[in-house]
């Protein structure tokens, strides 16, 4: 299950970030040789962007690998860093709870109001949702390091 969830959320980065740089470097192309601007491509960029920040912060929550000062946690006792590990992550999933549940008040408006983009007039929900697939998917992924925090063993990096 997890190697199926690391796929799809790689390969949706990895898509993410090539359109959002194709288009960029095709606006530029555009500005530069033709005096011309893709107008269309900042949208899609600025929403790629929001995409992108999202899918990498999973990732960074799978690798653990977000950033932190870990000077005084090091210095604690095993169990003094698990319990540490276990409340930062639960107030984690919390926030991301609260995350969760306003982007989907916000799709739902935006499908309710039928809000469009301003250039390409595309349904603003789909943009929002990448809003709450992301808060989704890094939630996920901090359940799982809770689960591993709460097997966590001495020795193990928490």
């Amino acid at each position: 299950m997890r190697q199926v969830f690391d796929k799809i959320e790689e390969t949706v980065s990895y898509v993410s970030l090539a359109v959002m740089t194709l288009i960029t470097f095709a606006n530029v192309i555009m500005r530069q040789f033709a005096g011309l601007s893709l107008s269309f491509t900042e949208e899609i960029s600025v929403n790629m962007f929001v995409l992108v920040t999202l899918m990498g912060t999973s990732i960074a929550a799978k690798r653990k690998e977000h950033l932190g000062v870990t000077v005084l946690f090091e210095r604690m006792p095993f169990r003094m860093q698990k319990f540490c590990r276990i409340f930062a992550l639960v107030l984690t999933n919390i926030y991301l709870i609260l995350i969760i549940f306003y982007g989907i008040r916000m799709v739902a408006g935006e499908l309710l109001l039928n809000q469009k983009t301003p250039t390409m007039q595309w349904p603003e929900w789909i943009f929002g949702s990448f809003v709450v697939i992301g808060a989704i998917l890094i939630f996920i992924r901090h359940l799982l390091r809770l689960v591993d925090a709460f097997k966590a063993k001495p020795g193990d990096v928490l």
